[in-house]
């Protein structure tokens, strides 16, 4: 069975957790597909957005804790699997184009890591959140518990991580786990997708690392970043067209070496 699914429209990728049986619980599998896609993703330079999806009824239900224990004693530390969540997690995080995860039902544990990768979140108000890893003894990851002290604060970060508790939408749009909680996904996700295409996509990769950097606690004033942006000369072509007030015509974003 194919558990992650791809389904391509103009300048935008959907990837579908396609294993509505098991609530999209996320399997080893299911990690490296997400890994292998996005390093592919990453060098298409005509891709603007992707957006990742649950099929069913669900975004993501965690980890598969089943196979999560097998792997874990196949492993006897977990090495592997640790380092496959890891590097599954940097390599969505790191895509050049805007991501999107498309929220509904259950989005636990590593679901919510999973969302926590993407740069927007939307979901619809059946939404229920937690951090549930302290309930069967393990320890959140490492990069994720960054992810989700940076988006929800610290406080409410101890409150998901130590008591694993489930929450609603509401609680996740006040807190900062999602950005929208909608009647209808598609339709937030069209408008999100018209205003990303819209905009310099160059410019967008490179506010993503100005992100990056400062998520890093890296210094510097950004200054390479503003160069590489008017040498490309969206620049030029963004404030014609705010003058001729008419659309932009930006250019592809540069394809990586």
């Amino acid at each position: 069975m194919i558990e992650v699914q791809r389904s391509h429209e103009g300048q935008v990728e959907t990837w579908w957790l396609s294993s509505p049986a098991t609530f999209n619980a996320v399997t080893y599998d299911m990690w490296a597909s997400l890994r292998d896609e996005a390093l592919r993703a990453a060098g298409d330079s005509t891709l603007r957005a992707v957006i990742i999806r649950g099929r069913g009824d669900h975004f993501c239900s965690g980890a598969n804790i089943r196979q999560l224990g097998r792997s874990l004693a196949a492993d006897v530390d977990g090495t592997t699997y640790r380092q496959l969540n890891a590097d599954a997690e940097e390599a969505l995080a790191s895509l050049p184009m805007v991501t999107i995860a498309a929220l509904h039902g259950n989005c636990v544990g590593g679901g919510v890591q999973l969302a926590l990768t993407c740069d927007l979140r939307v979901a619809t108000a059946d939404l229920v959140v937690g951090v549930t890893p302290v309930k069967l003894g393990i320890v959140y990851p490492a990069g994720a518990i960054d992810r989700l002290v940076r988006n929800v604060g610290e406080a409410t970060a101890r409150q998901l991580l130590l008591l694993g508790d489930l929450h609603d939408a509401a609680f996740a749009l006040q807190c900062g786990l999602v950005h929208e909680v909608v009647p209808h996904l598609d339709e937030q996700l069209d408008a999100w997708i018209s205003s990303i295409i819209s905009r310099s996509a160059y410019a967008q990769e490179l506010t993503k690392v100005a992100l990056a950097r400062r998520a890093r606690g890296e210094g510097g004033d950004g200054r390479d970043l503003e160069t590489l942006s008017v040498a490309h000369g969206d620049v030029d072509e963004g404030v014609s067209a705010f003058i001729e007030k008419r659309p932009p015509r930006f250019s592809e974003r540069p394809a990586r070496s």
